[in-house]
């Protein structure tokens, strides 16, 4: 009998293991919009779910429809090899302007029949990127994407410089509008680092000549080589971003450490200065949890100076997308390190996109936050897969929508189960007891028998 109660003690276990999970067993909910007329959905990841969720993988996370059923789902970061930016030389044209112009000669510009930039100085075709004139004329009509950025070279001779820059654009060379205005570059020297400005960001908008000047009265610099950013042919979804404080009793000895509320992927680090006009030697640390040891991110400058109008600042840290909560800094106090107030780190994501499969009816809901959830394996996962990956979304995926934040099993899914009943441990010792008995009553029984035995 005993052995029979056993198994069925082992196969009602066995039950509870394997029953499927439901929405209330996780501690928040987000409904998930759609229009009901898609196989696949897909939308960013909320916020709210990188801050509420359990597992740094995300793996206490799934999707329901409306009869509570679990759908196949899955996570897709953006892919890296796609996100790389490309560069491309730029024909780069040094011109003069009316006033430097030899007396006699015409400056003519013109369109070659299949679309690459002629300009010529009364006859002579100048060299590109030679001398250093006052304008210069960029030829982005044979960029296979809008330009997203310029970096701009100039020659050693020429440092130390802080100047301004303007720019204007145009498709036919006789109509230009401004872009930037009174942009800095820059290349100083500082505590024996190197503190350059070398790029401008530009409007997200295309345009094939572009036109670099400087401010009236000023000094051109020769640039040596432009290159022109493309936009990637993928496009990301937009970057979120938060500023975070130290936290309670740091800044001993230059030391700060910042926790995140939430398992973000960080793709970019940048330190607030508590003032301007500060340049520091730090080296930056993250990790995922207490008990694991530091991993350095960066050693080196960080600066945000303001000089004679010009600002500079070093570029924001990149790195590989990351899910550390929490970060130190470590900074160098010879020279007074950041002197008085508490920096503040930015930290900067982009976020997943979810896909989920609408089997069932709707609504659909975004369930998440959970202790002890098994990251699930989906048998769609490599539909799911191979349907981003050839690019073959058009009518198979559509857009979804994230509502408000709501509560299902609340804050209580969040705590750490109560750890199980050691009844192996109690089996263990009731066979030793029972044992013992056993050993008592065999022990009793020889002595009465023994004992008649001397009586008769």
């Amino acid at each position: 009998m005993s052995k029979r109660m056993g198994g069925v003690l082992l196969l009602l276990a066995g039950s509870v293991m394997a029953a499927p999970l439901q929405m209330n067993d996780f501690a928040y909910g987000i409904p998930l919009q759609v229009d009901g007329d898609g196989a696949i959905y897909s939308l960013p990841l909320p916020a709210e779910v990188y801050r509420r969720t359990v597992r740094s993988d995300l793996g206490d996370l799934r999707v329901f429809n409306g009869l509570g059923e679990e759908v196949p789902h899955l996570l897709q970061r953006e892919p890296a090899q796609q996100l790389a930016p490309r560069r491309i030389k730029a024909k780069l044209y040094p011109l003069p302007t009316q006033e430097n112009q030899p007396a006699g000669e015409e400056l003519h510009i013109a369109i070659g029949g299949e679309g690459p930039l002629i300009d010529y100085y009364s006859g002579r075709l100048p060299l590109p990127g030679a001398g250093a004139g006052e304008y210069y004329l960029l030829d982005a009509s044979d960029a296979e994407a809008p330009v997203e950025r310029l970096h701009l070279e100039w020659d050693e001779g020429v440092e130390p410089l802080l100047a301004e820059v303007s720019l204007d654009g145009s498709d036919d060379l006789s109509h230009w509008q401004p872009l930037l205005q009174k942009r800095t570059i820059a290349s100083l020297s500082q505590q024996g680092f190197q503190l350059r400005q070398s790029n401008l960001e530009l409007p997200a908008q295309r345009v094939k000549y572009y036109r670099l000047h400087w401010p009236p009265g000023s000094r051109g610099i020769a640039l040596r080589r432009v290159e022109m950013e493309l936009r990637p042919a993928y496009q990301p979804l937009p970057g979120e971003s938060i500023r975070v404080e130290p936290t309670a009793g740091a800044g001993g000895d230059g030391e700060y450490e910042f926790t995140l509320d939430g398992h973000f992927p960080i793709s970019a680090v940048q330190l607030v200065m508590p003032q301007r006009n500060s340049v520091v030697y730090a080296r930056l640390f993250s990790r995922a949890e207490s008990a694991q040891p530091w991993q350095r991110r960066h050693q080196g400058l960080f600066y945000d100076l303001e000089r004679e109008g010009h600002r500079l600042r070093n570029e924001p840290l990149k790195l590989s997308p990351l899910s550390h909560p929490q970060w130190r800094l470590e900074v160098e106090q010879e020279g007074g390190g950041l002197g008085r107030g508490l920096p503040q780190l930015e930290v900067s994501w982009h976020p997943q996109r979810l896909l989920f499969v609408a089997r069932g009816e709707m609504p659909f809901t975004l369930a998440f936050g959970r202790q002890q959830t098994e990251s699930q394996g989906v048998a769609i996962d490599p539909l799911l897969r191979r349907i981003t990956d050839d690019g073959s979304r058009g009518g198979m995926i559509k857009s979804a929508a994230a509502g408000e934040r709501f509560e299902l099993g609340g804050e209580m899914r969040l705590r750490p189960p109560v750890p199980p009943l050691p009844w192996k441990k109690w089996l263990l010792w009731a066979l030793l007891l029972g044992g013992v008995g056993v050993l008592a009553v065999m022990a009793r029984t020889l002595w009465y028998q023994l004992r008649g035995s001397e009586t008769r």
